[in-house]
């Protein structure tokens, strides 16, 4: 499913290489756009009008003009709430957004679009098998995974799951990178951390006070993996 960002935004497209989007086709002006629309096939648009609300217009416009693109998903970004009103009521989009723009928030409402969307698009999970049933976690709600006394507790972004022991390479291998080991009982989401402190070996999460420990052997590894991924949103 091929999404089509236009922005001049490098904070944007760090973003959403950060929020769980490997893949999306990026404009920077509404030439290189119409060219992607015209060769992939595209269904959603992220239109940031900071800097370029002419062209941001234009392109909204030439979309809707599209039989196909008619109903295809848009999202707006700006600066303010100026131009909000004409978003909904001339480019018809689905959702405005102002900056700075919260990355779980516009990842949960993309990822609900992409679900309607697409039937075969399954979120990231972690499964667990269990007496009562099978249940399903969605990374994107998981904080920090903790083994502890033969049990793993999944602290998500609603409450603490508790589920009977499963390997840590084996959520791991689940996650798909999202989940990054920092201690021999500890993996963290990388979505959720807010600051590392290697000196004091200390991941501290978005959203509250809450830190977890990073463990001697893990400290090289964390930086390492997290460098490269620095490096490669850039590229």
């Amino acid at each position: 499913m091929e999404i089509l960002v236009m922005s001049r935004d490098n904070d944007l497209f760090r973003m959403m290489k950060q929020i769980g989007i490997r893949t999306f086709l990026w404009a920077r002006n509404i030439r290189e756009a119409k060219q992607m629309l015209i060769s992939k096939d595209v269904k959603m648009i992220v239109i940031d009008l900071q800097g370029q609300e002419k062209e941001g217009f234009s392109l909204a416009l030439y979309i809707r003009g599209i039989h196909r693109h008619y109903l295809t998903p848009l999202i707006m970004l700006a600066e303010n709430n100026r131009y909000e009103k004409q978003s909904f009521c001339e480019a018809h989009c689905f959702a405005y957004y102002t900056k700075p723009i919260r990355d779980e928030k516009l990842w949960n409402h993309m990822s609900m679009i992409m679900s309607v969307m697409d039937p075969s698009y399954i979120p990231l999970g972690l499964v667990f098998r269990t007496r009562d049933g099978i249940h399903r976690v969605e990374i994107s709600d998981i904080r920090y995974l903790e083994i502890l006394k033969h049990n793993i507790y999944v602290h998500t972004s609603y409450d603490v799951l508790r589920y009977p022991y499963r390997t840590m390479s084996d959520c791991l291998s689940q996650g798909r990178g999202q989940l990054l080991q920092c201690h021999r009982s500890l993996a963290v989401n990388r979505d959720y951390i807010e600051y590392i402190d290697y000196s004091n070996r200390t991941i501290y999460l978005k959203g509250n006070q809450e830190t977890i420990d990073i463990g001697p052997k893990y400290i090289k590894t964390l930086w390492n993996t997290l460098t490269e991924q620095r490096e490669n949103s850039i590229l």
